[in-house]
C-alpha cells in the first residue's frame, strides 16, 4: 500500500502544490469589454508616455506622460501613472514615445493607477467616437459569453460573442462597437460609424436634418442563442449560417468617423442643460487650449436658465467631427450647453444652438413646465409611450405631411391630473 502510496499519490500531490503556487503567483483578470472598463474607471485618458523610472517601496513603475486628452474623470494635468513593477502582480508594460488610451482607478494622491485588469491600449482615431458611444451605454450592461447556451437576464443587457465567432470578425463588438439604450429603454450593439440618434429611421424617408447614417444590428442575440441552447448539436450550422449573418447584419460600407448624436428634443435639450441664453456672436477665435477649441466672444442678452451670471463666451469643438458648432458673428442665437468646472460654458452639436427666434420666449416658458414630462421619439410603427408621464414625439413619422412641428412649436407639459401632453407655443395648459 505504501510503496503504491509512493509511486502515485505524493507525486499527485506534490504536482497539485506546484500548480496552486504557480497560479497564486500569476495575474488573473476577467475579459472586460472595453466600455464596462471606461463607465467603471474613476479617468480616462489619452496620453503618451515621455519616461519610464521606478517608484515606492515595492518599486511600482512610473511611467511620465504627456496628457493629450481627459475622456472622464477629474479635470487636471495627469503627468504620471503608475503600475505594478512585475508582471506577475498585474503590471502592464508601456512603451515611451506611444500614445495611449487608458483608463483606471485614481489613488489617494490623484494619479492613476492602472494595472492588467484595466483597459491599457495604443491609441486609435476609432476612439474619440467610441467613448462618446460609451458615454450613452453606461447604464446599460455588457454580458460575456463564451460557449452556448448563453443570455441576457433582462432588456438593458447586451451579449457580448466575440469569444463564440474566433477570429473570423475580427473582435468586432471588443473593437468596434458600444452597447447602448434605444428609444425603448432596451440595450443594443452599435457600431462606431453608427449613431443610436434614429435607430428606426432607415425605413423613412430622410428629413431636411443633416443626421449622421445609422447603423444597428436588429437580430436578437439572446434569441439565437436561446435556440441554439436547445440545438447545441448544429454548431456546424451556426457556424454555415448564423455567423454570416451576424457579420452580414454589422457590416457598414458607408460612413466616416464624426460626431455623433442622439436625436433630442429641444425641450429635453433645454431640461438636461447646464445653462440657456440668448446671446449675440460678436467674434470667433480658433486654436484654444490643447484641442483647438473654438471661442466665440458674445453678447449675453438673456438667461432662462443656470446661475445669475454674465457669460461673454462660449466654448465648442474644433470642428464638426469633434461636434463644434458654426455660429455667425452678428446673429443672436438661443443657445443650450454645459458648464465645465471652471465656470466656462461649452456647447456643441448635441445641444440646441439655433437662431434667436420671437417664439423661443414662449417656449422657453412652456419648457420649464416640462421638465419633468419624459418626451419619446418615434421613428416608425408601431411605438408607444410606457407611462402617462410622457409624450410621444412623431415628427419623423409625418414628414412634410402636418404643419405642426412638434420640435419647433410644441412643448410636452404635464396636465392638472399628472399627465403630459403636448401643447403648442400659443397655447396656454391651463385651458386643457
Amino acid at each position: 500500500m505504501m510503496s503504491w502510496m509512493k509511486c502515485c499519490v505524493f507525486p499527485l500531490v506534490l504536482l497539485c502544490m506546484w500548480q496552486l503556487q504557480e497560479g497564486a503567483h500569476a495575474c488573473t483578470c476577467f475579459p472586460v469589454h472595453p466600455q464596462t472598463a471606461f463607465c467603471q474607471s474613476d479617468v480616462v485618458i489619452k496620453a503618451k508616455v515621455v519616461a519610464i523610472t521606478t517608484a515606492g517601496e515595492f518599486d511600482d513603475i512610473k511611467y511620465g506622460v504627456q496628457l493629450q486628452k481627459i475622456l472622464k474623470g477629474p479635470i487636471k494635468n495627469y503627468d504620471t501613472i503608475y503600475t505594478a513593477a512585475p508582471v506577475a502582480s498585474c503590471g502592464i508594460t508601456l512603451t515611451k514615445g506611444v500614445e495611449y488610451f487608458i483608463t483606471g482607478p485614481l489613488q489617494d494622491n490623484g494619479a492613476p493607477y492602472v494595472s492588467a485588469c484595466n483597459y491599457v491600449v495604443p491609441w486609435k482615431s476609432s476612439h474619440n467616437i467610441l467613448v462618446e458611444l460609451y458615454r450613452m451605454g453606461c447604464d446599460c450592461k455588457v454580458n460575456r459569453c463564451t460557449a452556448v447556451p448563453c443570455g441576457v437576464s433582462g432588456p438593458n443587457e447586451c451579449l457580448w460573442t466575440d469569444w463564440l465567432t474566433g477570429n473570423s470578425v475580427d473582435d468586432v463588438k471588443n473593437k468596434q462597437c458600444a452597447c447602448i439604450k434605444r428609444n425603448d429603454g432596451s440595450c443594443a450593439w452599435y457600431k462606431e460609424v453608427a449613431s443610436p440618434g434614429r435607430a428606426l429611421r432607415a425605413a423613412h424617408p430622410p428629413s431636411s436634418r443633416k443626421d449622421t447614417r445609422i447603423f444597428a444590428c436588429w437580430i436578437s442575440f439572446p434569441q439565437i442563442f436561446s435556440l441554439l441552447s436547445t440545438f447545441s448539436s448544429m454548431m456546424s450550422w451556426m457556424k454555415c449560417c448564423v455567423f454570416p449573418l451576424v457579420l452580414l447584419c454589422m457590416w457598414q460600407q458607408e460612413g466616416a468617423h464624426a460626431c455623433s448624436c442622439l436625436l433630442t428634443h429641444p425641450q429635453t435639450s433645454f431640461c438636461q442643460s447646464d445653462v440657456v441664453i440668448r446671446a449675440e456672436v460678436v467674434s470667433k477665435i480658433s486654436g484654444i487650449g490643447k484641442f483647438n477649441n473654438v471661442k466665440y466672444d458674445i453678447k449675453h442678452i438673456t438667461t432662462f436658465k443656470g446661475p445669475k451670471k454674465i457669460f461673454n463666451t462660449i466654448y465648442t469643438g474644433s470642428n464638426s467631427a469633434a461636434c463644434g458648432v458654426t455660429l455667425t458673428k452678428g446673429v443672436e442665437y438661443f443657445i443650450s450647453g454645459q458648464m465645465r468646472s471652471d465656470g466656462s460654458l461649452h456647447v456643441s452639436s448635441c445641444n440646441y444652438p439655433v437662431p434667436w427666434k420671437s417664439s423661443h420666449k414662449i417656449l422657453v416658458e412652456r419648457y420649464l413646465m416640462g421638465c419633468d414630462c419624459k418626451i419619446t421619439l418615434c421613428d416608425s410603427v408601431p411605438c408607444g409611450i410606457s407611462g402617462p408621464t410622457e409624450c410621444l414625439w412623431t415628427d419623423q413619422l409625418m414628414v412634410n405631411s402636418v404643419k405642426v412641428d412638434q420640435d419647433k412649436q410644441c412643448a410636452c407639459i404635464k396636465k392638472s391630473d399628472g399627465s403630459c401632453a403636448w401643447y403648442q407655443e400659443a397655447a396656454s395648459p391651463k385651458k386643457y
